[in-house]
């Protein structure tokens, strides 16, 4: 991503964009049948609810397997991040297990 801006600058658009889409999705549903549009768009903040819940109740590879009993009310201190190294770390646990919300999103835009 630092060596293709390019690449950057579409994901970046991608990321920033899925409201956009949901704009997309509920005034399409509005403009051709008006009683699927609540719905529509009330199917977007469920998803997000249920996903921000599902996050924290199966946590995988999450920041408390990382942080332990730091996360999330004790972070790291201003001064200690310019020292913290973008680097791999070795953690124990399942990995990925909830997918993004985003690729919900898009998944049920899509839908």
């Amino acid at each position: 991503m630092l060596t293709w801006h390019w690449l950057q600058n579409i994901s970046f658009l991608c990321y920033v964009g899925l409201a956009w889409l949901i704009v997309l999705v509920y005034s399409g549903q509005l403009v051709r049948i008006k009683r699927k549009s609540f719905p529509a768009m009330l199917a977007f903040p469920v998803t997000g609810s249920v996903g921000i819940l599902f996050y924290y109740r199966f946590l995988a590879c999450k920041p408390p397997y990382l942080f332990h009993q730091r996360f999330p009310f004790f972070p790291l201190p201003i001064g200690d991040i310019a020292r913290v190294y973008l680097e791999p770390a070795a953690i124990e646990g399942p990995h990925n297990a909830n997918p993004s919300l985003h690729m919900d999103w898009t998944l049920l835009a899509w839908w």
